[in-house]
């Protein structure tokens, strides 16, 4: 019916472009900017839509106004996004190190950010020490982007600054992110330095941490690397990595079949049907002992599992399960978990344009992203442009999850989840105790309950006992001498409250010292309990619970 006007309607404009496929809207796109000069102050919807569908002529227009204009922190950060996308789908203006130096060196984390990335798409290997610099900073953000700078550069330079960042007394974080890059950089390099890492650690969870790097930066090395060392590894450097395995269940990309080696051939040549489990299990199981198992850094049961609010969020919650469920469904569930995947917790694996993938459960959809929920607790955005393909994979739970342990073990890990939900000890239906805890050494933050959801969790076995290897963890992260661990609970009006924590001589309600007893409280709602932890004292087990009350996930 005739040519549509967009001028005045830019909001119109990018709402019809975003809507279509980027390969399409790209010329129409061409054709607007044809003859239209970008505004130097970076106004408008124009980043936008060039880094959604421009092409070589658009995005070389962008960086040219980003380039040559004093724009506002704010449009200057999102021309950069915009080219960081463009980068991203492969499409590049003429780069000039000096002038993307000017953004690297940015006070503002908004600019320096994408402009860290960047460096590592445009493989500017000038600006490598400048990242290595920002890889060792405090700003956490800053220090992700600098590192996925140095991942994206590659070759020497990037090789370099990962080996100085991984020498010498260098926090932790900062030396597993010089993992990563190495990974990308210089497999050799990498392998002898996680080698070295691993042959260290004294702890499962210490080895858990450069596991999960490995396995977050390269699946199919990491897989070359656990057969590789499978022989030589050590009783706890095996456990975490099992545990980091399990934690991405069939995308493991072979990992936990390499760490069993013999084990996990020998495990699943068992003739043993459902039916003859749990006959065992009703024969000789021990809940007491497989629940024990359950939170183990073997299993790692917990960090996927809700019992009781207590645990991570990516698999079913399991606080009824025992009750709700026949003993042989409990039974094939863990033997074979992609027999019966329950609704909305089918994995998905996205391969991404960069030829990265994240593979977790979705639970969380608008216009331009998918939220995932991906192994470790961790909540991921990913932009749907970046997205290449999407593939359903099933139960993230490995189908190999208890063939490591021995038969009495596999026995006793069924009679516990059989046991989950029914009346006695393994009740999870009583909402006044606490399950889940936050572990910090900063009281302020412990008494104001701030910043609870970067605090280490701790969980407690379903009759509420926290006891000291389920502290080891957030111990080992938390280096003061001295912590606080924090649990919330609600009230749904006033109400006279009887508390009773055992195993704290010291602990406090809403920032105020406390005793165990009645205590009344004038109004409902969210409350904070902190409990002090001497790490050279721990209590045999710590445990709270209070009358009229609902506990809560701090």
């Amino acid at each position: 019916t005739g040519r549509w006007e967009w001028k005045g309607r830019e909001t119109q404009l990018r709402d019809r472009l975003l809507a279509t496929d980027a390969q399409e809207a790209g010329p129409a796109l061409s054709a607007v900017l044809q003859n239209f000069t970008l505004p130097a102050d970076g106004s408008g919807p124009w980043a936008q839509l060039i880094g959604y569908a421009g092409g070589a002529g658009e995005v070389e227009k962008l960086w040219g106004v980003i380039a040559d204009s004093n724009q506002a922190p704010a449009n200057l950060a999102k021309g950069l996004e915009a080219l960081l996308e463009a980068a991203v789908r492969g499409v590049n203006p003429k780069r000039d190190a000096n002038l993307l130096s000017r953004f690297v060196d940015s006070p503002d984390p908004a600019v320096a950010q994408p402009a860290m990335s960047l460096a590592g798409y445009w493989k500017m290997a000038s600006l490598a020490p400048k990242l290595g610099l920002a890889a060792s900073g405090d700003v956490a953000g800053v220090r992700n982007a600098a590192v996925e700078g140095l991942r994206l550069m590659g070759g020497e330079a990037a090789t370099k600054e990962a080996k100085m960042l991984l020498a010498g007394q260098r926090p932790e974080e900062v030396r597993l992110s010089a993992l990563k890059i190495l990974v990308g950089s210089n497999q050799a390099e990498a392998k002898k330095a996680a080698a070295q890492w691993l042959q260290q650690v004294r702890r499962p969870d210490e080895a858990l941490k450069v596991w999960r790097t490995l396995l977050r930066a390269n699946l199919g090395f990491a897989a070359a690397a656990a057969k590789e060392w499978q022989p030589s590894l050590t009783a706890p450097a095996l456990e975490g990595g099992l545990a980091a395995a399990r934690e991405l269940g069939r995308r493991d990309g072979g990992v936990e079949k390499a760490l069993l080696g013999d084990k996990a051939v020998q495990a699943n040549g068992t003739t043993v049907s459902v039916a003859e489990w749990a006959k065992l299990v009703q024969e000789r199981g021990d809940a007491l002992k497989g629940e024990q198992l359950y939170h183990s850094a073997r299993l790692n049961c917990v960090q996927c599992h809700v019992i009781g609010g207590a645990g991570g969020r990516l698999g079913p919650d399991l606080s009824t399960l025992g009750a709700s469920a026949p003993l042989d469904y409990v039974i094939e569930s863990v033997l074979v978990p992609s027999a019966k995947v329950k609704e909305g917790y089918h994995g998905v694996n996205y391969v991404l344009n960069d030829g990265s993938s994240v593979t977790g459960i979705p639970f969380e959809e608008n216009g331009s992203v998918v939220k995932v929920r991906m192994p470790g607790g961790v909540e991921f955005e990913v932009a749907k442009a970046k997205i290449k393909t999407s593939e359903v994979v099933g139960s993230l739970m490995p189908a190999g999850l208890v063939d490591g342990l021995t038969e009495a073990d596999r026995i006793n890990v069924f009679a516990f989840l059989g046991a989950v939900g029914r009346p006695g000890r393994f009740d999870a239906s009583n909402g006044g105790v606490a399950r889940a805890w936050r572990v910090t050494a900063k009281a302020d933050d412990a008494h104001a309950a701030r910043n609870l959801a970067v605090m280490p969790a701790a969980y407690t076995l379903t009759d509420g006992r926290l006891l000291p290897e389920h502290l080891e963890m957030p111990l080992a992260i938390e280096a003061a001498p001295k912590v606080y661990a924090v649990a919330k609970f609600a009230l749904g009006a006033a109400a006279t409250v009887a508390l009773d924590v055992q195993g704290a001589e010291h602990f406090w309600v809403d920032g105020a010292p406390a005793k165990n007893g009645e205590k009344v409280f004038s109004t409902g709602g969210e409350h904070t309990l902190v409990v002090a932890l001497e790490k050279g004292a721990l209590p045999s087990a710590l445990r709270a619970s209070a009358t009229n009350v609902r506990f809560i996930t701090p």
